[in-house]
């Protein structure tokens, strides 16, 4: 576990570095709860618990925040709906709810 906590670290640490010479800058907001809460949707939302969680969460986030702007529509509105949904709805996330309902087929 701590090799993996420390690879982590260092992968993230290295994006970090990329985004900063990518943009050439850094502001306070990239460090805000939104960026945090979006993150924490993310991995709710495709499932925490698998690999692919995270991955089909990120496209689906991704997705409806740009469909929601495009239409002039309040975007943290939406997730916010969106968050409170699949905590009713899909309490283990999309993967997590997919791989369930794959068990009770079989």
């Amino acid at each position: 576990k701590l090799v993996a906590f420390v690879l982590s670290g260092a992968i993230v640490g290295l994006a970090g570095a990329l985004f900063v010479a990518h943009s050439e800058f850094v502001s306070p907001e990239v460090m805000g709860i939104g960026v945090s809460a979006k993150i924490m949707l993310i991995a709710i939302l495709g499932g925490a618990g698998s690999f692919w969680g995270p991955v089909i969460g990120s496209a689906v986030v991704v997705l409806a925040e740009d469909i929601v702007t495009q239409w002039g529509g309040p975007w943290d509105l939406f997730q916010g709906i969106l968050f409170i949904a699949i905590a009713f709805y899909a309490s283990k996330g999309i993967v997590g709810s997919i791989n369930e309902r794959v068990r009770k087929v079989r």
